[in-house]
């Protein structure tokens, strides 16, 4: 006989309560809401793993040293956002206590506000949205590539990746950036150039103080766009008119269910309207899914230029150093282009060309 069980073990940002349910660790919880912050400004699993075991913060294990399946584990739970998904593992042998990972075997349960959220649906939402988009990156490595993978080529599309020449050799060994599918096999190579570190830092730093005298009409600039995209109430209206005909088209499928149980009928006339309900269905059913995955997409868009808008503002001065920060808030991407020239494109919209010396 099988049965489940929904192993607790450390959860970083609950503590289990004497009624056995989840309740907040606001210590714990403050670290979990800047693991998401940090993964929305851009930071990868691996760059937020190592800059939290610098700062000597200890794991959900209790054990000094994170590492990025831990960061991304978290940033998928939905726990985090107050819902809970059962049975995501069952116990198969009682003796040996032996734990499966479900998949399909038994039935799996979905609780909404099964518990005090952390991180806000939208956010969280924000967060798998911009999971999906790195995943589906050509090229990006999102283990180790300093640059976030938003360094891109600009005749492919496919990320500037780090590579090592002469490794064998510490004389001349150097670290490059250059296409990812420069040298793939059976493609036509890009004739983009390969660029060091430091050239794409010191490029950067020419490209964004370039702002100069238009950083006060920039912020201005942020502030509308942040305006426009927090503005739902259009799609709102959508979702809610979709959700009234949903509704009614339900209505309608259970009292043909009904019907059809107490009198007789033709079954392919009865078949023919059902299955036109379950397309109506269906089809208003993947539009709210649509609408909803637009508004996530608007909430992340709106918090990368507000984060933009708060650097410019905190960073009056021109920065004559490297910062992570800045390069995290303030850029969207960076195109290397044939003509050796890499092209900074702000969030607020404004980009800058800069030759490659």
């Amino acid at each position: 006989m099988e049965c489940f069980t929904v192993p607790f073990g450390h959860f970083l940002g609950y503590d289990r309560g004497p009624d056995g349910n989840l309740v907040l660790n606001k210590a714990e919880a403050a670290i979990v809401k800047r693991i998401f912050s940090m993964f929305l400004q851009g930071m990868t699993p691996y760059g937020i793993a190592s800059q939290f075991t610098a700062d000597g913060i200890p794991t959900p294990g209790h054990k000094e040293k994170w590492n990025a399946g831990t960061i991304r584990h978290m940033l998928e739970n939905e726990k985090y956002k107050g819902d809970a998904l059962l049975q995501k593992r069952f116990t198969v042998d009682f003796l040996e206590k032996k734990l499966k990972k479900n998949e399909g075997e038994v039935p799996q349960y979905y609780v909404h506000n099964s518990h005090p959220a952390i991180i806000s649906p939208d956010d969280w939402e924000s967060v798998q949205l911009e999971l999906a988009k790195r995943a589906s990156l050509k090229g990006y490595h999102v283990s180790t590539d300093l640059f976030l993978g938003k360094v891109k080529c600009g005749a492919c599309g496919a990320s500037y990746g780090p590579k090592v020449w002469h490794s064998t050799s510490d004389k001349y060994r150097r670290v490059i950036y250059q296409c990812d599918e420069k040298f793939s096999d059976g493609k036509k190579r890009c004739s983009t150039p390969h660029l060091s570190e430091g050239q794409i830092k010191e490029l950067f730093l020419k490209a964004y103080n370039s702002l100069g005298d238009r950083r006060e009409s920039v912020v201005e600039t942020c502030e509308l766009i942040i305006s426009e995209l927090s503005d739902t109430k259009k799609i709102d209206d959508e979702i809610n008119d979709l959700g009234t005909e949903i509704d009614v088209v339900s209505g309608k499928a259970n009292k043909m269910v009904g019907e059809n149980a107490f009198k007789a009928q033709s079954q392919d006339e009865y078949l023919a309207k059902y299955n036109a309900l379950c397309q109506r269905y269906d089809s208003c059913r993947k539009k709210v899914g649509e609408f909803n995955v637009e508004k996530a997409k608007n909430a992340i868009k709106a918090q990368e230029i507000s984060d933009f808008r708060k650097t410019v503002e905190s960073h009056g001065e021109a920065i004559t150093e490297w910062d992570q920060s800045i390069w995290n808030a303030a850029l969207e991407e960076a195109l290397v282009h044939s003509d050796n020239t890499i092209e900074f494109r702000f969030y607020s919209g404004v980009s800058f060309i800069e030759k490659i010396i």
